[in-house]
């Protein structure tokens, strides 16, 4: 037992150590990303880096499984992502190079759900390919959802020649929000076996909306944790907002 614990707390600290401490200054947008991890478990990934054009590379990404090896694919995965964002300008050609090469490493019964996002302040867009993650929201000023960044393709790891469709593309107005988020939080369980859910995740971001990027996340981890029967998140929690300002 001891010698488990000592590596699913190796496994976390592995997966803290390459999260991002801090989100970029992006002008004209208030960007921020958090991951809560569940005791000891890791696997759930979100990170920023630039990309050709001036662009800003987004992610979210969940490996599955729990422990030390999900939490080296999370480091794998986010050195791929990087070392392609630097030769590739389009998000389809970086995740079927990065798709390749984790189907080389992983072994069977592995996979990644992901959402990669090229943000563009200049022209306020944000191109997106989601493989088999959960949906992204974009909201609009008064908290409606605008467009659902939907799953399109599957995840990660599976196929070695799964082929990656175009970039889809959402326009973010002054006081839209985009929410992106993890599993976790919707598949969070209250007393009665209920879930989170989407419409409780949604509601808790509408009420926070006007706060700053940061406790928008931290309002959402929050209220599923109060809403969580055992009083704590069973699964990694891990979320991206990006406001227009």
């Amino acid at each position: 037992l001891r010698a488990r614990e000592a590596e699913l707390l190796a496994a976390r600290q592995i997966q803290q150590f390459f999260l991002p401490r801090t989100a970029p200054a992006v002008p004209g947008f208030d960007l921020a990303g958090a991951s809560y991890a569940a005791e000891f478990t890791a696997g759930d990934h979100f990170d920023y880096f630039p990309m050709i054009g001036g662009t800003l590379g987004v992610v979210i990404g969940d490996v599955s499984g729990h422990g030390f090896g999900p939490a080296l694919l999370m480091v794998a995965l986010r050195n791929h992502l990087r070392a392609l964002a630097d030769h590739h300008d389009q998000i389809e050609e970086v995740l079927s190079d990065a798709n390749r090469l984790l189907s080389a490493e992983m072994e069977d019964g592995y996979f990644i759900t992901l959402l990669m996002g090229r943000l563009d302040a200049r022209q306020r867009t944000f191109r997106y390919v989601n493989a088999g993650h959960p949906s992204g929201y974009l909201l609009d000023a008064a908290g409606q959802v605008k467009a659902f960044l939907e799953s399109v393709c599957p995840p990660l790891g599976i196929l070695p020649e799964t082929r990656f469709p175009a970039e889809q593309s959402v326009t973010m107005e002054p006081g839209d929000l985009l929410l992106l988020v993890t599993d976790g939080i919707l598949e969070t369980h209250g007393a009665d076996g209920t879930q989170f859910g989407e419409e409780r995740m949604l509601e808790t971001v509408r009420a926070s909306r006007h706060r700053p990027a940061c406790e928008i996340i931290e309002d959402l981890y929050h209220a599923a944790l109060r809403f969580s029967e055992s009083g704590k998140i069973l699964d990694d929690v891990t979320a991206v907002v990006l406001k227009a300002i």
